[in-house]
């Protein structure tokens, strides 16, 4: 199902590419937290969901790495004892 390994995956998030995307959408969050505690922010409570679902989206996407090491992990685990239990 996945096109990545978990070691290949690791490799991605030590290297640069990880560490630049992860560095703009922090700055994304910081933004838009920022946004949120002015009083002089948005007083709107749709903006406000939106801004706060933005947050939770960016968030979200950087776990996501980390998320699919542990799902291929599970998938190699759960194949692994497929094959010994059929046995």
């Amino acid at each position: 199902m996945y096109k990545s390994t978990p070691g290949q995956m690791d490799d991605f998030l030590q290297g640069n590419v990880w560490r630049d995307l992860k560095d703009e959408v922090e700055v994304w969050i910081k933004e838009l937290q920022e946004t949120l505690s002015d009083p002089d922010g948005p007083t709107d409570m749709d903006v406000i969901s939106n801004m706060r679902g933005s947050i939770k989206a960016c968030k979200n996407f950087l776990q996501m790495p980390v998320v699919l090491i542990e799902n291929m992990e599970d998938d190699n685990r759960h194949e692994k004892s497929d094959k010994t239990n059929w046995r």
